[in-house]
């Protein structure tokens, strides 16, 4: 009877106290194991591509890709989505996606053009440029020249890089910038004639079918040289007292403007030869004092010349 209530207390003790009867105090229980906590869910994705990357501001049409697939990765087909765009067109705003998750519209535009997608609320934008379809350069043969000189100007149109079948401009002119302005058309090499002193823009533009329009410039000086000018004179006829003179201001250069006094009283705004007519009586004893002014109609300054000379009555 008192062997049963020992082993009664014992068990009571190991009960109590939470200790193994019968095992090592010092080892440590072994601890219970426990559930890893669940994955967070990841929300849907939605992504846009296009191909080409890029619009041309002279017009064109791209192809615009959505994708819709959930958490995992999976396409999500059958589902509405919604687009939008705040320029250019699209050809369809409320695509559904096909088994593979994809839509597929087409933007049209000419300018830089954002794409707004949504579906279940996910949403998703994708910011399409654009692009010049061709460039303009201007060179010409010669910077300097001096007026009234003709030179050539060279005209480049270079298609955009990387893009296939870009259009080429349905116009080309070329602006001398001295009022006159050539249609070029197919030809890329005109000439332009500057006959006063000045600095000139060149300005060559091209545009597209829609109204866009691209330009390049080149800068050419006409610089006129220093004007010398000799007044010579010759007898080319003999009457009763009178001799016709001829005149010529030696070096004016074409489209020279002269003024001349023949120093009896005559006057002539003209050309830069002249016949006068003079009798003994308008000289002093067969003398007269003749001036010119020559204005080169170039920039450069006007030249005077004063001349006295004796003629044989």
């Amino acid at each position: 009877m008192k062997n049963v209530k020992r082993a009664i207390a014992g068990a009571f003790s190991c009960a109590v106290l939470l200790a193994g009867c019968g095992s090592d105090p010092t080892v440590a229980p072994t601890p219970v194991p426990q559930p890893s906590p669940a994955p967070a869910a990841t929300p849907s994705r939605l992504e846009l591509s296009a191909s080409p990357s890029r619009l041309l501001l002279s017009g064109s049409t791209i192809t615009v890709t959505g994708r819709f697939t959930d958490s995992a990765g999976a396409p999500l087909a059958g589902r509405t989505i919604q687009l939008s765009t705040a320029a250019g067109s699209l050809s369809s705003t409320l695509p559904v996606t096909d088994s593979s998750g994809a839509v597929t519209v087409t933007l049209t535009g000419n300018g830089p053009t954002p794409v707004l997608a949504s579906s279940s609320g996910i949403n998703a934008s994708l910011d399409v440029p654009a692009i010049e379809p061709f460039t303009v350069t201007v060179d010409s043969k010669y910077s300097v020249i001096t007026p009234p000189d003709t030179v050539e100007i060279y005209v480049t149109v270079t298609p955009a890089a990387g893009v296939a079948n870009a259009p080429a401009p349905t116009s080309v002119t070329l602006a001398c910038g001295n009022g006159e302005t050539i249609n070029l058309g197919d030809q890329r090499t005109a000439n332009c004639t500057f006959r006063q002193k000045d600095t000139y823009v060149v300005t060559a533009t091209a545009s597209a079918a829609n109204g866009w329009s691209t330009s390049g410039t080149v800068r050419v000086s006409a610089i006129p040289k220093e004007v010398s000018v000799t007044l010579t004179y010759k007898e080319v006829a003999h009457g009763a007292g009178e001799i016709e003179v001829e005149f010529i201001a030696v070096g004016a250069p074409e489209r020279s403007v002269c003024m001349w006094d023949f120093g009896e009283g005559t006057k002539r705004t003209g050309a830069c030869n002249q016949n006068i007519v003079y009798a003994l009586a308008d000289t002093d004893d067969g003398e007269v004092t003749v001036s010119v002014i020559v204005d080169p109609r170039t920039g450069a300054d006007k030249v005077t010349i004063e001349k006295t000379i004796t003629l044989n009555f």
